[in-house]
């Protein structure tokens, strides 16, 4: 008997490909400098600086750039703790009212269109700041804009040329009938709302002697007690008789 046998040859590939890999090339990079303002409040402005790249678009398209803040590690996005970024690549933005002697962490962000975060890098910030080695202002007295009708009454002002790094909690003027200014009456900016600015500050000076010289310059005073004056920036004023 013949015996026919059928052999069946199965052929075996092995396929393998491999799924493209979609590089994510966007950056937001914080600079670890910092710079700061002391508000009048107590509070501290934190002034930061970055820059971006958006990447390509296979991850969409970039609807927000900013910087989001905490008291702990890696803070994500919540509807109180961001700052825009503003520049076209080389970005800025401020951080307002923080808690003095605190510590911020702080990363860039970039908010996409359908609803995803790219976080940067992280940086830390210590709001617990003395400023009295770096803080400066610079005063000038004006000439009183009026002498009023009364004779005893006369209504100074000062200009503020610059504020750094801190703000005064008191401003005004002081006079005096005496050039070094002993026994000096002080007299607060009836203007002053906020922090201290680069403008110009008003103040009555009331129950004056007639005919008589006074003697003004401006006046400042910090949190921590220190006072400035403006330097030499001081006016004579004879009221009339």
């Amino acid at each position: 008997m013949a015996v026919l046998f059928a052999f069946s040859t199965v052929a075996f590939f092995s396929c393998s490909s491999k799924d493209a890999v979609v590089k994510d090339d966007r950056s937001f990079v914080t600079n670890a400098d910092t710079d700061y303002f002391i508000n009048r409040d107590g509070t501290v402005d934190i002034m930061l600086t970055g820059a971006f790249d958006d990447g390509n678009k296979d991850f969409g398209n970039v609807v927000r750039r900013a910087f989001v803040y905490g008291t702990t590690s890696k803070p994500t996005v919540n509807s109180s703790n961001t700052a825009i970024a503003v520049g076209p690549a080389n970005v800025s933005a401020t951080l307002k009212n923080l808690n003095r002697n605190s510590t911020y962490f702080i990363r860039a962000f970039l908010e996409m269109n359908d609803g995803s975060f790219f976080y940067g890098n992280e940086i830390h910030v210590s709001t617990q700041i003395d400023a009295s080695q770096s803080r400066s202002m610079a005063m000038e007295m004006i000439t009183p804009k009026t002498i009023a009708i009364e004779a005893t009454s006369i209504d100074a002002a000062l200009r503020v040329l610059e504020v750094e790094k801190e703000s005064p909690i008191e401003l005004g003027i002081q006079y005096s009938l005496n050039s070094d200014f002993t026994d000096a009456m002080t007299l607060l900016a009836d203007n002053l709302v906020g922090n201290v600015s680069t403008t110009s500050y008003f103040a009555d000076a009331t129950n004056l002697t007639p005919a008589t010289d006074y003697h003004f310059r401006p006046y400042a005073r910090y949190a921590d007690g220190s006072l400035t004056y403006g330097g030499t920036h001081t006016i004579v004023v004879r009221t009339t008789n």
